[in-house]
């Protein structure tokens, strides 16, 4: 299985035809090679996250350019994603940051 088919793609993956709904995540990488990004998902699943990759064109809140980003979960509120940001970066990942994802297109 190639890389690309290892993309969240929540309109196809998680609900069929329905855009899922806007959540927290604990973004830990972004890059523009899927590969970095798988590499982080695993190293974050070795820990214990239910990380994933997202693709930020697919989201109204990510960033317009597409790139791969990595999160340690999905999160519905801001001060739960922000309990796991702080242990995240208690191991390793001082770059971890919360973002909202706004509405899926």
């Amino acid at each position: 299985m190639g890389d690309e088919e290892n993309v969240i793609h929540p309109r196809v993956d998680l609900l069929g035809d329905l855009a899922p709904p806007a959540f927290y995540g604990v973004w830990t990488k972004k890059s523009q090679n899927l590969s970095d990004a798988h590499q982080e998902v695993a190293a974050l699943k070795n820990l214990g996250y239910d990380a994933k990759v997202y693709l930020t064109t697919e989201w109204t809140n990510l960033d317009p350019e597409p790139w791969y980003v990595v999160s340690a979960g999905q999160y519905g509120s801001e001060e739960e994603a922000n309990v796991v940001c702080d242990k995240l970066k208690q191991q390793e990942r001082k770059d971890a940051f919360v973002q909202y994802t706004g509405t899926h297109y």
